[in-house]
């Protein structure tokens, strides 16, 4: 796992971890049971398929070039088949606050959504590749990412008006 410490060092504002869910020991794909967490968390598959559940959400299946968006305190789990590639990462609200502003206190109506080139060559370009990652190579990465989510996601209050006493 890798971590790119934001300006205070005790904090990790990003982190991520490479995933080559192949051979033997995984015959049958790998299961990460319902959590949560503070951060952020995009799932990015660029080879096989994972199966995602959000909230009350049913599980979606995520195909190559496919990923999803779990905002912070969102209840998760998901499960790769044998053979999935994916990008983890986590990031903190403070990395990309203008993100965190437009969708707090509403919930998306899927977590999943597709890529486009630019999301592809960044996450390549940026987080693969490069020897040293930059907070601008992060952020290039996320925000190319969270315009897909953006453009393709319907969001909603999280509380509607009848439930709010």
């Amino acid at each position: 796992m890798k971590y790119f410490k934001g300006p205070n060092e005790l904090d990790a504002s990003f982190y991520y971890k490479w995933h080559s869910e192949m051979g033997a020991n995984n015959l049958y794909g790998n299961a990460m049971p319902v959590h949560i967490h503070q951060s952020a968390e995009l799932l990015l598959v660029t080879k096989g398929e994972m199966r995602i559940a959000v909230g009350a959400q049913e599980y979606e299946i995520l195909h190559q070039n496919q990923a999803a968006m779990i905002l912070p305190f969102q209840p998760h789990k998901y499960t790769t088949l044998p053979n999935t590639e994916y990008l983890r990462c986590n990031f903190a609200t403070s990395l990309i606050p203008e993100f965190f502003n437009t969708v707090m206190g509403k919930e998306g109506d899927r977590a999943s959504f597709n890529t486009n080139e630019a999301t592809f060559f960044h996450f390549k370009k940026r987080i693969l590749e490069d020897k040293e990652i930059t907070l601008w190579g992060i952020r290039a990465f996320l925000c190319s990412a969270i315009d897909d989510y953006l453009s393709s996601v319907s969001f909603k209050d999280f509380l509607s008006t009848k439930d709010k006493v």
